[in-house]
């Protein structure tokens, strides 16, 4: 740590670590950089003026509604105008690192004196921000993790967060980074504050602000398109993205935003989590004594699977909602990224746009879980969509305890079916299944069951438990199949790129006799679905029987998927085996008069010391005794004159083409001949080991003492229970 203090004072803008390059970009790392520039412009990520200029004016005015709002409490409470000025609206987020894009929401922040509480923003001024003619869909959530106001303020999403500071004023030129803004605050205060102290560190921090920006518009950009955007479901959200990015520019701080990308791929597909992301020391021995993110003194603090830490004091790991699961799949679209990212220099903008495809959620899974929250009315819709969406990771790790469930993914964006008064969104989740080893027990009945029920019970009673559930909000979970997923789901995949076949060349191509029959095989109608199975159609699948396993080069029995939606089980049975072809039944019947399980796999070995079907039992071959004495030198082989190479013994060629087993046999004489020559060779050395006459014995050494070291010179012992 004290290294890492050093390094850090030496240059902040390189980290704990200091950088690994310093080189300048090339002018291919220019032309790839504008490449880069002019894609995130295509992709519509940049504002205009007059929308910029629209957002400036919103944040004018509601700076305007919070001082009004401070100095009416003021002179409710006895006080004079002058604190009509305490109060400060700061911005944090995407919006303050400037890499907001067109139609972005605003992260703000309200900065209020003591005397004015949270309970009044709660009350008096959201009364007040109701009453505004620009101001739609507002909605409180005073309970949430970090108390938050959201609205429409002249359609642009505004985020309201309150500090309730404790000083009697708030002027305009307060430095919201100092650590004095923390004196004597609430922990719902010091939450509020940590956004926009940790943005203001970012920028502090990175060593190009310009760099670091176009490389985090590209990617958040590949985040949102991969479905690993989200903090609420267990994916990274923007803070963890920027100080990923940042940590990357620490290490790099002379090089484009082309190779900030490349590097980024390159150093986190081989980070070792849960090794924490870090862009400055964490401070330890603050006058604050606030809890900071240390593993060494929190055991919670262990548990966290992917540490990403704020850089701002209190320093709080920004992931801690990450789950096996999510975890499992951004490291799989890390190594992703370093595929298509490792020929950069060659691809150019197509290594971008490969990286930038959306991922296929509902066509990578043959099992989802759906999801769905019914409200009545819109506001009571979106107070109950809010609470469950904040629940679903949950979920996730419930499912995670199932023993066949590999993993679960959840799909970060929702969708909204309109049910008359009342409303429902539903959302997805993939189930990756895994193979279980049960007990032969229940391998014999023919499934391999995991019951979902008490997963899904668990997280819906919490679910339900909410104080200000109606008995309208109701929530729903059921299994679905990728061919029966709703016709929303299937709207929201995006096309599959056309896969040309190209023509064979006439020229190339030799005419097939018309006996040879037609390799290619003509292509099945589609078969159309069955219905579901029955319950008791499962207890009685067709396997293999007990012992017997799949033989090398048989056909692999795919597992059927079958799902009972009224108890959420999930059955794998397998299907009936294929039929057995008549080359099959002739290894297998042979593989029976040799002695050998029909289902065993088999080398090539035991399949020459099978004998043919229509040959009588065969009596086992006497073998020849090893001959005695000492081995015989070896002589050299024979050079053929054709080939220029050792010529083959005699014996050997005329078994190739001849009868195999003769070959084996010679090779099993050869390989006793060499145990018995060993063995007399190891007899003969044990015999003259006994032969040799014994060693003379070895006389034993009188001590003698020196006249310093006689008895009459040492000490005596002294008994210690006397």
């Amino acid at each position: 740590m004290d290294i890492e203090r050093a390094q850090f004072a030496k240059n902040p803008t390189h980290g704990v670590t200091g950088p690994i390059m310093l080189d300048y970009p090339t002018p291919r790392d220019e032309e790839l950089s504008k490449e880069l520039g002019d894609l995130l412009v295509s992709f519509n990520l940049y504002e205009s003026e007059a929308e910029s200029q629209r957002r400036e004016s919103v944040l004018a005015q509601l700076s305007q509604i919070c001082k009004e709002w401070v100095a009416q409490e003021s002179i409710a409470q006895g006080m004079n105008s002058d604190y009509g000025s305490s109060a400060k609206i700061c911005t944090f987020g995407s919006y303050r690192l400037g890499v907001h894009g067109s139609g972005a929401d605003i992260d703000t922040l309200c900065l209020g004196p003591r005397h004015v509480g949270r309970d009044m923003f709660f009350s008096s001024l959201k009364q007040t921000l109701l009453d505004h003619p620009l101001v739609t869909e507002l909605q409180a959530v005073p309970d949430a993790y970090v108390p938050v106001i959201k609205m429409k303020f002249d359609g642009i999403q505004i985020d309201l967060l309150y500090a309730q500071l404790q000083t009697p004023m708030v002027p305009d030129s307060l430095d919201v980074s100092a650590e004095s803004v923390l004196l004597n605050a609430d922990d719902k205060t010091v939450l509020s504050l940590n956004g926009s102290r940790v943005t203001d560190m970012i920028l502090r921090l990175v060593p190009d602000i310009a760099t670091f920006r176009t490389a985090l518009r590209f990617i958040k950009l590949w985040a949102q398109r991969r479905g690993i955007y989200s903090n609420v479901m267990g994916y990274l959200g923007g803070v963890a993205w920027a100080i990923m990015t940042a940590r990357i520019c620490q290490l790099y701080p002379n090089a484009s935003p082309s190779t900030i990308l490349h590097r980024f791929f390159l150093v986190y597909h081989q980070w070792k989590w849960p090794n924490p992301v870090r862009l400055n020391p964490i401070a330890q021995g603050s006058s604050q004594g606030r809890k900071v993110w240390d593993p060494k003194v929190y055991p919670k603090d262990r548990l966290h699977l992917m540490p990403i830490i704020t850089p701002a004091y209190p320093a709080m790991n920004s992931t801690y909602n990450v789950s096996d699961s999510t975890l499992k799949i951004m490291r799989q679209e890390f190594e992703r990224g370093h595929t298509h990212m490792a020929n950069l220099d060659r691809d150019g903008k197509d290594a971008f746009l490969a990286l930038l495809e959306p991922a296929r959620f509902f066509s990578t899974y043959k099992t989802y879980m759906q999801v769905r929250f019914t409200g009545e009315g819109e506001e009571e819709h979106r107070k109950w969509v809010g609470w469950g969406e904040s629940r679903l990771r949950v979920l996730v790790l419930h499912l995670e305890q199932v023993p066949c469930i590999d993993h679960a993914r959840p799909f970060p964006k929702s969708f909204t079916e309109p049910d008359g008064d009342a409303r429902t969104t539903v959302y997805f989740v993939g189930l990756g299944l895994k193979k279980l080893n049960l007990p032969a027990h229940l391998r014999a009945q023919g499934q391999r069951c995991a019951d979902v029920t008490p997963a899904v019970l668990d997280w819906a009673s919490s679910v339900l438990d909410w104080k200000d559930r109606t008995p309208t909000m109701k929530v729903n979970a059921t299994i679905t199949k990728r061919a029966k997923l709703p016709q929303c789901a299937l709207e929201f995949e995006p096309p599959r790129p056309s896969r040309k076949r190209a023509a064979p060349s006439s020229s190339f191509s030799s005419p097939r006799p018309a006996s040879s029959p037609d390799p290619s095989p003509s292509p099945s109608p589609k078969p159309s679905p069955s219905p579901s199975p029955s319950p008791s159609s499962l207890a009685s699948p067709s396997l293999p029987p007990k012992g017997q396993t799949r033989a090398k080069g048989a056909p692999r029995i795919p597992p059927l998927l079958h799902i009972d939606r009224h108890h959420l089980h999930l059955h794998l049975k397998r299907a009936e085996p294929p039929s057995v072809t008549p080359l099959q039944e002739t290894v297998q019947a042979g593989l029976r008069v040799s002695g050998h399980t029909p289902f065993r796999s088999i080398g090539p070995r035991a399949l020459l010391n099978t004998p043919p079907l229509d040959s009588p039992p065969q009596q086992p071959r006497s073998q020849p005794h090893a001959r005695p004495g000492p081995p015989a030198a070896s002589k050299p082989r024979p050079m053929d004159p054709t080939t220029s190479r050792p010529a083959t013994p005699p014996q050997l060629a005329e078994g190739r083409d001849g009868d195999p087993h003769a070959v084996l046999e010679r090779l099993e004489h050869r390989r006793q001949r060499r145990s018995e020559e060993h063995r007399s060779q190891a007899a003969a050395a044990r015999q003259r080991q006994r032969a040799a006459p014994p060693a003379p014995p070895v006389a034993p050494q009188r001590l003698s003492f020196s006249p310093r070291n006689s008895a009459a010179e040492r000490t005596p012992c002294t008994n210690v229970d006397n």
